[in-house]
């Protein structure tokens, strides 16, 4: 039954198409997609037990089983055994998809609508099948569990599904992305599947197109692999090879034809379908079941995955091997369902400095969604002429004002789509192949019916219809062409091009092949792996006839890139920082965040890798200087000063970072913690709205500046008690350019598991318990109160924290087998090394629940307990009197 859940929401293209960009309802017709992707799931297990001779309850069982082990597996067992019952008592019963999904309410036939069905109709109507089905139910006692009407995302055991699945197509930007520069190391969630691989995600300076840095005389700044001075010169290898050969990267933005959407036909297929078709699954879904790396304009890899065997033909290869300088410079920006109207803002994405990076080779490429929709009425939703102009102005305004200089757009008009009925129509689909009983008219006319067809214009059975579709489609594509024609930008030239469906088709059935053969078999309607290479070759050609200079000259100095740097994967830089040599840490502090449990982390790495510890600024940072130490750790619990910390913990080689949390918690814990809160809580409560009485008291007692924008204040972006002026933009781009990354406390785990991976440390390196938990009960009320006046008290906390909570929810599905495995080590470590809580005091007078640490353990053990265990002020005096006998001066 996961499965129905990827048909329902992920794999038809039109709920994707629909949802995302009109934001329709689209389960109140008739059932949309919940109906569909119903009847699809209950058919492919009778294929199943026909094509296997077996029975329904080992064919519903089989279907888990093929799914991966963890969620998938789980949601799947779980809905076999809420609705399987009827299923299989349907099937016996010779009752098909239509009927049974009509009886368990995922199908119904709304008022005034007419009846849907996807398979072939028996005598009686559907509605009449149903009564007839549930009343033999009723002879048998057997109960029918039916769908809430508002959709199967409300059945328990399918909403952790959904929410999952709902993350990944409500975020087009880059799911882990520590440095925010809009690259990934990872490569699903709109990662490097998407975007070039960024080769250093601690450092926004680094990252894919960037122009080089010192010629990358030591690090890899443009993560092209190409990096190190030649010993035979005076110049680094990035000026001998790269400097001249005029390199450029590209980009497309576009819909689901640019990000190349394929639903693998095996998982529909009852001949197919197999525990191998799904072994790739999690990432595929979490590429949105595109594949931008097999496409057209972006592709950089073959597959050799039991769903796609294929070579691999782009625009991004065809430039790498025209200048290896190249290598990485590639942005996919295809989101499915883009239109004009919602590329306004999807072009946001693109990630591109019009100052610090080379030009950008853009194709503005929207074929389709202009004229499609699922609306019966669907000539009344297409994107009116008008309108149309204007958001494709605001689109290439927009690029003016991010390309650099040199850039070049290439845009296309609409696709001619009537192409796909002529094509399909009368062809079998994968859902009917057993029985032969399931052509494409019958699947277009079926979504239709259901209001959930991607193209209503053009998946039709009126002829009439898709002539007048493909009249609209050619009107917008002629404004398309005077815009290009007649409009001029300063930091880029354009040229237009049709797209060129027909010649593809053309090509390849003077090859010996079928025009069907270039279609997507699952959803009829987009351009499969056949048709992005020879349509990759068709644009390549329209470049290098029409505009041979955007391409650039060939690279004399290719075969010399391929001999010294290979496949240009790697780079000392980041080898250099995975193995922390050379590296500085700088951590500031936040009050009542898990500050101190981070820090014990970080102080206990330093002591294994005899890292220098700093605790204040001062002298020390003085004989830092003066020593040229490297490899050191700073950790501030005042306030940073960002001139004063660069001068001994410079950007390119120091890690910043911070810890954040919900703001509301923030300010019940600091009450509840310090003591001198605690005596003035009523007074508190009575003024902490009122900003000057606030900084009135915080310039007697600095404590009180961390009632409002307590983290803010921290990190030295507002002053004591201030409430912040400017706009959301200008704080998180500031806040950025402060701090490389980020932990929040109420995703700890997860922000210990991306420091494991960015430092290349262990699970035991990242162990951390609660060695200074408050002992004071958090009351209902406090946090009710802290809610209900922290946006005004805190706002420019609230900013930062809820920028980052989107983020880390997103991490959080990624990262979830890793957190678990964190959380059993953590745990074995707790039982190891202890023996329960105790009572201890901070301060001298501030409580605190710390551990008791067992007896009798060997010694490496005890060592590594101790300091897993010991409050924060006795391991800064540990740590300082290591940094006298070493290194001459305290900590």
């Amino acid at each position: 039954m996961k499965n129905l859940l990827i048909i329902s929401s992920l794999l038809l293209l039109c709920n994707i198409a629909l949802t995302k960009s009109e934001k329709i309802d689209l389960t109140s017709v008739n059932g949309g997609t919940n109906c569909a992707f119903c009847t699809i799931i209950v058919n492919l297990v009778e294929e199943l037990a026909l094509v296997y001779n077996d029975t329904v309850e080992n064919s519903l069982n089989n279907l888990c089983n093929f799914l991966p082990e963890g969620l998938f597996r789980f949601t799947c067992n779980q809905a076999v055994e809420t609705f399987g019952p009827i299923i299989i008592d349907g099937i016996y019963s010779k009752e098909n998809g239509d009927v049974i999904c009509h009886a368990l309410n995922f199908c119904h036939t709304d008022k005034g609508q007419p009846e849907c069905n996807l398979l072939p109709k028996k005598k009686n109507s559907i509605e009449e099948r149903v009564k007839i089905f549930k009343r033999n139910l009723m002879l048998k006692n057997k109960p029918i569990t039916v769908v809430p009407k508002s959709g199967v995302c409300d059945i328990p055991f399918l909403k952790e599904l959904c929410d999952y699945i709902n993350k990944i197509f409500n975020n087009h930007v880059p799911g882990i992305d520590v440095d925010n520069d809009g690259h990934s190391t990872i490569p699903t969630f709109r990662g490097s599947s998407w975007k070039g691989k960024d080769c250093n995600d601690l450092s926004k300076n680094v990252r894919p197109g960037v122009k080089p840095s010192n010629g990358d005389k030591v690090t890899d700044s443009n993560c092209n692999g190409i990096f190190g001075k030649a010993p035979d010169s005076n110049k680094t290898y990035e000026d001998l090879f790269c400097k001249n050969s005029k390199p450029i990267g590209i980009a497309v933005l576009g819909d689901s034809i640019s990000a190349h959407f394929s639903i693998p036909e095996q998982w529909l297929d009852a001949h197919q379908i197999n525990g191998a078709v799904f072994e790739h699954l999690a990432f595929i879904i979490e590429n949105e079941l595109d594949w931008p790396q097999l496409s057209t304009q972006t592709g950089y890899m073959n597959s050799s995955w039991p769903v796609v065997l294929s070579q691999t033909k782009s625009i991004y290869l065809k430039l790498i091997e025209r200048n290896r300088c190249n290598f990485r410079d590639y942005q996919n920006v295809g989101v499915n369902g883009a239109r004009t109207g919602s590329m306004k803002d999807i072009v946001k994405s693109l990630s591109r400095n019009q100052k610090e990076d080379q030009p950008l080779l853009v194709t503005l490429s929207l074929v389709g969604n202009d004229v499609c929709n699922g609306h019966p009425d669907t000539l009344d939703h297409m994107t009116k002429p008008k309108e149309f102009h204007s958001n494709l102005v605001y689109i290439l305004d927009y690029l003016d004002t991010v390309l650099p200089n040199g850039s070049h757009v290439m845009l296309t008009g609409l696709a001619n789509g009537s192409i796909l009925y002529d094509v399909l129509s009368q062809r079998a689909h994968p859902i009917g192949r057993v029985k032969n009983d399931v052509t494409y008219s019958d699947v277009y006319t079926y979504l239709s019916c259901l209001q959930i067809s991607p193209c209503n214009g053009w998946m039709t059975t009126n002829d009439t219809l898709r002539k007048m579709t493909t009249d609209y489609a050619v009107m917008l594509s002629d404004i398309v062409k005077d815009i290009a024609l007649n409009y001029n930008y300063k930091h880029f030239d354009m040229l237009y091009t049709d797209v060129p469906i027909r010649q593809m088709m053309d090509i390849w059935e003077s090859m010996g092949g079928e025009r069907w053969q270039l279609i997507e078999s699952v959803d009829g309607f987009h351009i499969n792996q056949n048709g992005n290479i020879l349509l990759a070759d068709l644009y390549w050609d329209i470049l290098s006839k029409s505009n041979p200079d955007w391409i650039g000259p060939e690279n004399q100095f290719n075969n010399d890139i391929i001999k010294l740097f290979g496949n240009q994967g790697d780079s000392s830089r980041l080898k250099k920082f995975k193995s922390i040599d050379d590296l500085n840490i700088y951590f500031v502090k936040t009050h009542k965040t898990a500050s101190s449990a981070l820090q014990n982390v970080l102080i206990r790495l330093a002591d294994t890798r005899n890292m220098r510890v700093i605790n204040k600024l001062g002298r020390e940072v003085e004989i830092v200087q003066e020593k040229n130490l490297n490899n050191k750790i700073f950790f501030i619990h005042g306030r940073h000063n960002r001139r004063v910390a660069e001068s001994a913990f410079p950007r390119n080689n120091s890690l910043y970072m911070t810890i954040l949390r919900n703001p509301a918690d923030q300010l019940v814990s600091s009450i509840n913690y310090f003591m001198r809160l605690q005596d003035d809580r009523e007074e508190i409560i009575r003024n902490i709205q009122n900003e000057k009485k606030i900084q009135s008291l915080g310039k007697k007692d600095r404590i009180y500046c961390l009632l409002r924008n307590s983290a803010s204040y921290d990190l030295g972006l507002v002053d004591c008690a201030e409430s912040y002026q400017g706009s959301e933009q200008n704080l998180i781009e500031r806040f950025k350019q402060d701090v490389d990354f980020v932990i929040l406390t109420e995703f700890f785990n997860e922000g210990l598991i991306l420091l494991k991976s960015l430092l290349n440390l262990s699970y035991r390196d990242i162990v951390c318990l609660s060695v200074n938990q408050g002992t004071k009960k958090k009351e209902t009320k406090d946090r009710q109160w802290a809610e209900s006046i922290i946006k005004k008290v805190s706002n420019a906390d609230v900013i930062l924290y809820n920028y980052y909570l989107k983020k880390y929810q997103t991490i959080a599905i990624l990262l979830k087998d890793e957190v678990n495995e964190l959380k059993k080590q953590i745990q074995f470590y707790e039982n190891k090394c202890t023996d329960g809580r105790e009572q201890k005091y901070a301060y001298k007078d501030v409580p605190f629940v710390g551990y008791t640490l067992k007896k009798n353990l060997t010694d490496d053990l005890n060592n590594y307990c101790w300091k897993l265990t010991i409050p924060e002020l006795d391991f800064l005096d540990y740590i300082n009197e290591k940094s006298k006998k070493i290194w001459g001066f305290n900590s």
